[in-house]
């Protein structure tokens, strides 16, 4: 009983040598599987504080265009009334186009106010997505530092390999056969 527990013991680092080419690919396929994995949880980690600021910004932006909209309407409507298009119909610069004018002068004031203050807020909101960014790339590139080809790490791929093959499970079955076998001699 001992020899067979050994034999099935030592059969696993002689399986290992046998194999070290497939095992080393199995190895590469697996850590890659791991990797994107942890980057899965990663970016999960982060998928709500990234799409609320995603939003934030995507509001903000809203409000800078209505609020240019509606400059853009009164330079029009300014414009129209100077050159006589539009209002009362008379060119030049008159009561009513000096009222427009004061409105749109105003309302251009407001925008770029509003627009400064987003720029604040957009450049934060900035600064935290590409935080966010870092952080996600810092814990990908930590994880696979980590990864290594120790023993357990060998012995999965070659777990993986057996599952995945059916040809690679019946030989190596056959292998560790062969070196119990080998290891019951002696007794």
């Amino acid at each position: 009983l001992l020899a067979i527990m050994i034999g099935t013991f030592m059969a696993q680092p002689a399986v290992l040598y046998l194999f070290r080419k497939e095992v080393s690919l199995q190895i590469l396929i697996d850590n890659e599987n791991r990797k994107a994995t942890k980057n899965q949880l990663t970016q999960a980690l982060y998928s709500k504080e990234k799409t609320a600021l995603e939003n934030e910004k995507k509001r903000l932006q809203q409000s800078m265009d209505e609020k240019y909209s509606t400059v853009e309407k009164s330079r029009q409507d300014f414009i129209a009334e100077t050159d006589g298009s539009g209002g009362s119909g008379k060119p030049g610069i008159k009561v009513i186009a000096l009222a427009k004018k004061a409105t749109y002068e105003k309302l251009d004031e407001d925008y770029k106010r509003l627009d400064a203050d987003i720029r604040i807020k957009t450049d934060s909101i900035d600064l935290a997505l590409s935080s966010i960014v870092q952080k996600t790339t810092s814990e990908n590139e930590t994880f696979s530092k980590s990864l290594n080809e120790g023993f357990l790490t060998r012995i999965t791929a070659l777990n993986n390999m057996v599952e995945n093959n059916a040809a690679l499970k019946y030989r190596y079955y056959l292998i560790v056969a062969i070196l119990v076998l080998i290891e019951l001699m002696p007794v």
